[in-house]
């Protein structure tokens, strides 16, 4: 419970940390996107994340940017993006994702 008592938390840019998540890459994200509610900008950037984007990542619904360039991220990207109203900056690039972008992001205003 890293993130546990840090709800208020707007910024969270561990990218280009050196951070590496290793085996508790899971738990961490869950950790993020069931505890820090607030945030707005979530950089994990070259932090070796790997796997699958949460789909738990759509209840923050305050944030605005997300960075997980060069990562080994793969799968799709969540719908759930497309729940983030706010949200004026994404970036995905040099990932192993793969498939089409969801509707739902083509339809943010921001």
């Amino acid at each position: 419970d890293e993130f546990l008592g840090m709800g208020d938390l707007k910024l969270l840019k561990l990218g280009n940390s050196g951070l590496k998540f290793q085996d508790k890459q899971e738990e961490v994200l869950n950790q993020i996107t069931s505890n820090l509610l607030s945030l707005v900008e979530l950089d994990l950037t070259k932090c070796n994340v790997k796997g699958f984007i949460p789909t738990q990542i759509g209840m923050l619904k305050n944030l605005q940017s997300i960075k997980f360039s060069l990562n080994t991220l793969k799968g799709t990207i969540p719908s759930q993006l497309g729940l983030l109203t706010a949200l004026t900056d994404i970036r995905l690039d040099i990932t192993e994702l793969s498939g089409t972008i969801p509707p739902g992001l083509f339809a943010l205003t921001n």
